[in-house]
Protein backbone atom coordinates (compact mmCIF):
# COMPACT_ATOMS: atom_id res chain seq x y z
CA UNK A 1 0.00 0.00 0.00
CA UNK A 2 0.95 3.37 -1.12
CA UNK A 3 1.10 6.55 1.14
CA UNK A 4 1.25 10.06 -0.34
CA UNK A 5 1.12 13.70 1.12
CA UNK A 6 1.67 16.99 0.61
CA UNK A 7 2.84 19.02 3.19
CA UNK A 8 2.55 23.36 2.03
CA UNK A 9 4.57 25.84 2.92
CA UNK A 10 8.24 26.16 3.68
CA UNK A 11 9.51 22.94 4.91
CA UNK A 12 12.45 23.86 7.39
CA UNK A 13 15.23 21.59 8.54
CA UNK A 14 15.05 19.91 11.60
CA UNK A 15 15.35 21.74 14.56
CA UNK A 16 17.78 21.51 17.66
CA UNK A 17 16.03 21.95 21.12
CA UNK A 18 16.54 24.50 23.41
CA UNK A 19 17.58 24.70 26.59
CA UNK A 20 16.84 27.45 29.13
CA UNK A 21 16.72 27.57 32.53
CA UNK A 22 12.88 27.39 32.16
CA UNK A 23 13.15 24.18 30.47
CA UNK A 24 13.67 22.89 27.32
CA UNK A 25 11.76 23.38 24.15
CA UNK A 26 11.57 22.99 20.36
CA UNK A 27 11.84 26.87 18.44
CA UNK A 28 8.58 28.23 18.03
CA UNK A 29 8.52 28.00 14.16
CA UNK A 30 9.57 24.63 14.08
CA UNK A 31 6.49 23.71 15.93
CA UNK A 32 3.66 25.72 14.23
CA UNK A 33 5.50 23.64 11.00
CA UNK A 34 5.36 20.63 12.79
CA UNK A 35 1.68 20.94 14.11
CA UNK A 36 0.75 21.68 10.35
CA UNK A 37 2.66 19.20 8.90
CA UNK A 38 1.11 16.12 10.82
CA UNK A 39 -2.57 17.40 10.84
CA UNK A 40 -1.59 17.05 6.55
CA UNK A 41 -0.11 13.71 7.38
CA UNK A 42 -2.96 12.67 9.42
CA UNK A 43 -5.94 13.99 6.91
CA UNK A 44 -3.84 12.07 3.81
CA UNK A 45 -3.71 9.36 5.80
CA UNK A 46 -7.10 8.77 6.75
CA UNK A 47 -8.22 9.37 3.75
CA UNK A 48 -6.14 5.40 2.56
CA UNK A 49 -7.86 4.44 5.78
CA UNK A 50 -5.18 2.66 7.17
CA UNK A 51 -3.39 1.84 10.20
CA UNK A 52 0.52 3.01 11.33
CA UNK A 53 2.90 1.31 9.51
CA UNK A 54 4.91 -1.06 11.18
CA UNK A 55 6.67 -2.92 8.12
CA UNK A 56 10.15 -1.42 6.49
CA UNK A 57 9.25 1.35 4.34
CA UNK A 58 10.86 3.33 1.34
CA UNK A 59 9.98 6.97 1.34
CA UNK A 60 10.30 9.46 -1.12
CA UNK A 61 10.30 13.32 -0.43
CA UNK A 62 10.36 16.27 -2.66
CA UNK A 63 10.89 19.32 -1.26
CA UNK A 64 10.46 22.65 -3.14
CA UNK A 65 11.37 25.99 -2.05
CA UNK A 66 10.82 29.76 -2.76
CA UNK A 67 13.87 30.47 -5.34
CA UNK A 68 15.09 34.29 -4.77
CA UNK A 69 13.69 36.75 -6.91
CA UNK A 70 17.40 37.99 -7.62
CA UNK A 71 20.29 35.90 -8.93
CA UNK A 72 22.09 34.46 -5.53
CA UNK A 73 26.00 36.65 -5.16
CA UNK A 74 28.93 34.89 -7.13
CA UNK A 75 30.04 32.64 -4.20
CA UNK A 76 26.80 31.30 -3.61
CA UNK A 77 26.40 27.62 -4.22
CA UNK A 78 23.32 28.21 -6.13
CA UNK A 79 24.11 30.98 -8.59
CA UNK A 80 24.44 28.31 -11.64
CA UNK A 81 21.10 26.72 -11.00
CA UNK A 82 19.11 30.03 -10.22
CA UNK A 83 16.14 30.77 -13.41
CA UNK A 84 14.18 34.22 -13.91
CA UNK A 85 10.96 34.39 -12.62
CA UNK A 86 9.50 34.65 -15.88
CA UNK A 87 11.44 31.01 -16.96
CA UNK A 88 9.07 28.77 -18.64
CA UNK A 89 10.29 26.56 -16.25
CA UNK A 90 8.16 25.85 -12.93
CA UNK A 91 10.33 23.66 -10.90
CA UNK A 92 14.33 23.51 -11.34
CA UNK A 93 17.02 21.61 -9.18
CA UNK A 94 18.29 23.82 -6.34
CA UNK A 95 21.08 23.61 -3.50
CA UNK A 96 20.82 26.86 -1.13
CA UNK A 97 21.19 27.69 2.56
CA UNK A 98 17.89 26.99 3.73
CA UNK A 99 18.15 23.57 5.20
CA UNK A 100 20.73 21.05 3.97
CA UNK A 101 18.81 17.69 2.73
CA UNK A 102 19.25 15.37 5.54
CA UNK A 103 18.24 18.17 8.35
CA UNK A 104 15.13 18.49 6.02
CA UNK A 105 14.31 14.93 5.32
CA UNK A 106 14.62 14.11 9.65
CA UNK A 107 11.87 17.47 10.04
CA UNK A 108 9.85 15.25 7.52
CA UNK A 109 10.56 11.92 8.95
CA UNK A 110 9.36 13.53 12.65
CA UNK A 111 6.29 14.77 11.45
CA UNK A 112 5.40 11.16 9.96
CA UNK A 113 6.24 9.41 12.94
CA UNK A 114 4.23 12.00 15.23
CA UNK A 115 1.08 11.53 12.70
CA UNK A 116 1.73 7.84 13.49
CA UNK A 117 1.63 7.22 9.68
CA UNK A 118 4.68 5.14 10.04
CA UNK A 119 5.66 3.33 13.63
CA UNK A 120 9.51 4.57 13.86
CA UNK A 121 11.81 6.32 11.57
CA UNK A 122 13.71 3.12 12.23
CA UNK A 123 11.31 1.32 9.60
CA UNK A 124 13.19 3.39 6.39
CA UNK A 125 14.89 0.84 4.48
CA UNK A 126 15.56 3.65 1.42
CA UNK A 127 15.47 7.18 1.59
CA UNK A 128 15.48 9.55 -1.26
CA UNK A 129 15.20 13.32 -1.16
CA UNK A 130 14.85 16.14 -4.05
CA UNK A 131 15.51 19.51 -3.21
CA UNK A 132 13.53 21.70 -5.90
CA UNK A 133 12.82 25.91 -6.02
CA UNK A 134 10.21 27.41 -7.29
CA UNK A 135 8.70 31.11 -7.91
CA UNK A 136 5.10 29.96 -7.69
CA UNK A 137 4.10 30.14 -4.07
CA UNK A 138 1.48 27.33 -4.97
CA UNK A 139 4.18 24.99 -5.15
CA UNK A 140 6.37 25.30 -2.29
CA UNK A 141 5.94 22.46 0.24
CA UNK A 142 7.20 18.62 0.74
CA UNK A 143 5.44 16.07 -1.33
CA UNK A 144 5.64 12.68 0.55
CA UNK A 145 5.48 8.85 -0.77
CA UNK A 146 5.83 6.01 1.46
CA UNK A 147 6.10 2.51 -0.51
CA UNK A 148 6.52 -1.02 1.38
CA UNK A 149 9.91 -2.20 1.07
CA UNK A 150 10.06 -5.77 0.24
CA UNK A 151 13.61 -7.91 -0.26
CA UNK A 152 15.49 -5.23 -0.29
CA UNK A 153 13.47 -3.36 -3.44
CA UNK A 154 10.42 -1.00 -3.82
Amino acid sequence: MTFTAFIPGHTPGKARPRVTRKGTFMPHPYDRWMKRACLRAKAAHALDGATTITTPVAISIVVTVWAPERRPAKTAPARPLWHKPTATKKVFPWIGTRGDADNVAGSVLDALVKARVIDDDRLVGKLEITLLATHDPELVGASVTVCPLIGGEE
